[in-house]
Formats: structure tokens, C-alpha cells, sequence
């Protein structure tokens, strides 16, 4: 049994998968670090 909210949530992990250019890391300022960049 497939729901539309299944099918969209597959639709979009595949389409996610296809981007491998793509970072998926978000950059954190912590000024104290300084010039140290830290992405999670």
C-alpha cells in the first residue's frame, strides 16, 4: 500500500541521491574559533 505521503518522501530521497554535487553540510560561525570553519 502506498500513500501520497510515501510516495512523495521516496520521490524525494531518490532525487536526493542524484544531486551528489551538492554538500549537504551547513557552515557554522562560531567566532571564537577564528579563521577555523566547521561544517555539520
Amino acid at each position: 500500500m502506498s500513500t501520497p505521503w510515501t510516495t512523495e518522501a521516496v520521490r524525494r530521497i531518490e532525487r536526493d541521491y542524484q544531486r551528489s554535487a551538492d554538500t549537504h553540510l551547513f557552515p557554522v560561525a562560531l567566532p571564537a574559533l577564528g579563521s577555523v570553519q566547521i561544517y555539520l
